[in-house]
């Protein structure tokens, strides 16, 4: 955001600088933001594979995490090496002097290319998330009604729908997030932001939109759960974080 601001009123005056943040930084968001998407889905596999295989525990295991998280990260950024290469900095004099908007160009080809990975990295997540808390629900159904066989599966199914529903809220999220700025990307010209104020304004705002599912991380995933909580709070940016809470809080109360 900040980077893009100094862009636009025109403070970046080194090209050679400009550039290399323009590749650099919008390179990282497209990554980071995809990546944030498989990882979510990830955690609802292993959340669906230990229902089903509760004695299995190699998925547990700390190397096996970090693999998959690897090569998710190698995946992600290696179907995105087009956008660096795509990426330049284009001249805007129209609001300033030296004004410079971070823009991209796609020939025929890397435009159909990048049109199926933005749709694969949207869609295929979801599913899997969805598909996943389904064969939970199901799963948890089964085990349930082999136990008590007066209740129908169809009653026992809608009261483990109601609660794991809440299992659902990190796809939906993630939709509604990105639904605005899948829309506008692929209905409207970059043209025409250029000379209608309010569709440039619009698609600024749905580009922030699109990353809210990794900022909220935490609140989704973390805190709802005593699991996940118990672990963050033994990494060293919990301990930062309540090491700056006891100094600003102390603070307070010793004033």
């Amino acid at each position: 955001m900040i980077y893009f601001l100094l862009s636009a009123k025109g403070f970046i005056l080194n090209y050679t600088i400009n550039m290399i943040l323009c590749k650099s930084i919008t390179y990282l968001l497209s990554c980071s933001t995809r990546l944030c998407y498989w990882l979510i889905s990830f955690i609802s596999i292993e959340r669906a594979y230990v229902t089903v295989f509760p004695n299995h525990i190699w998925i547990k295991k700390s190397k096996i995490t970090i693999t998959i998280i690897i090569l998710a990260i190698l995946f992600t950024f290696g179907i995105h090496c087009h956008e660096v290469i795509s990426y330049n900095v284009v001249s805007d004099p129209k609001y300033t002097k030296s004004g410079t908007w971070c823009a991209i160009q796609y020939n025929q080809y890397l435009s159909i290319y990048n049109q199926i990975i933005t749709i694969f990295n949207y869609m295929i997540p979801c599913l899997i998330n969805f598909l996943s808390v389904f064969i939970l629900i199901g799963v948890v159904t089964y085990k349930r009604a082999n136990i008590n066989r007066k209740q129908s599966c169809i009653k026992i199914f809608q009261q483990q729908f109601q609660q794991y529903k809440d299992l659902f809220i990190p796809s939906i999220f993630i939709i509604l997030s990105a639904l605005p700025q899948f829309i506008i990307s692929f209905s409207l010209a970059c043209t025409e932001f250029l000379e209608v104020p309010w569709q440039r304004y619009l698609i600024i705002a749905s580009y922030f939109l699109s990353y809210l599912p990794q900022m909220t991380n935490y609140i989704l995933f973390i805190l709802p759960s005593m699991f996940y909580k118990a672990e963050f709070d033994q990494t060293l940016l919990a301990q930062i974080i309540n090491r700056l809470k006891k100094q600003l809080f102390g603070r307070h109360t010793d004033q």
